[in-house]
């Protein structure tokens, strides 16, 4: 297949890079987006078939770095791996078959292992029932019935794989928000998609998987920043896609929630107390416009 491959390091744990170079099966080229400044060759093995450039860039979050792996690519496709996925043995003969059933697209995805409910799937699109039909009733978005049985039209999938077609996307100004440091960069993106009507295909046939966790950092402290960015992304997201009001008092209800857990765990569990601090604290970022951590 004419693709390029994307990945994006921050301080990415090499053995897991290493078991996803090696399930990579094609002859193709390789963009490795760097947000930590620090990506070297050692200890890596790089299969034969792969040619890797490596580009540094400004770390504003993992989606600033798709955008800069899809501006850089030469190939109007392109897939997109997380650092802890693996594909399967097959994995490239069925995606190209299924590119040639379906050749406009927006995005592509595998079905990955534990991640998807198939109830979900039929009835909402993999998105929540409250999603589904806040955005059938205002956007008028319905699934369609595809004749290939592997096939299925979808609203989300899982960002840790995905094939993109940057003339559905990027060249359509369909971009990652890079507002969103860390956390629903991929919701925001599949929203923009099927609000301009680019279709999101689910392939269940196409396997692979995801391990969650390319970075090699286990801290209270980490954990935090991501509670954090969790709540800040949250809330940015659902306030530029959804009604405004009642994401006000979802926010509200969730002020009132983050503040009794403060007042309750200070004297009796230190780590819950510094986690619900830290989600009320990116909360209150969102609603003050503070400006976004990038450290931890």
């Amino acid at each position: 297949m004419n693709l390029t491959v994307v990945l994006v390091n921050y301080k990415c744990d090499k053995r897991k890079l290493q078991l996803c170079l090696n399930s990579i099966k094609i002859a193709t080229s390789i963009i490795i987006i760097d947000h930590s400044h620090d990506f070297t060759f050692d200890d890596l093995i790089v299969p034969k078939n792969l040619k890797i450039k490596v580009i540094r860039n400004t770390n504003l979050g993992n989606g600033a770095g798709i955008n800069c792996g899809l501006k850089n690519a030469n190939t109007k496709l392109v897939l997109y791996l997380d650092i802890d996925t693996i594909l399967s043995n097959n994995f490239f003969e069925i995606l190209g078959n299924t590119v040639k059933e379906i050749d406009d697209f927006a995005v592509i995805a595998p079905k990955i292992e534990g991640f998807y409910n198939d109830q979900r799937i039929s009835k909402t699109g993999n998105l929540s029932l409250i999603r589904f039909y806040y955005n059938k009733f205002f956007f008028k978005l319905n699934l369609i019935e595809n004749k290939s049985m592997n096939i299925k039209d979808v609203f989300f999938v899982s960002g840790a794989i995905m094939l993109i077609n940057k003339e559905n996307t990027f060249e359509k100004g369909i971009r990652f928000d890079e507002n969103i440091f860390m956390f629903f960069e991929e919701d925001d993106f599949f929203h923009q998609c099927f609000k301009l009507q680019k279709k999101i295909y689910l392939i269940e046939n196409l396997k692979a998987s995801h391990y969650d966790g390319s970075l090699n950092i286990k801290s209270l402290n980490y954990e935090c920043f991501k509670k954090w960015h969790w709540e800040r992304s949250r809330y940015y997201f659902l306030n530029k896609h959804y009604n405004k009001i009642l994401i006000f008092i979802l926010a509200l209800k969730s002020l009132i929630k983050f503040t009794l857990k403060i007042l309750t765990f200070y004297f009796l569990d230190k780590e819950k107390f510094l986690l619900n601090k830290s989600r009320l604290s990116g909360l209150l970022s969102f609603y003050f416009k503070n400006k976004c951590r990038i450290e931890f």
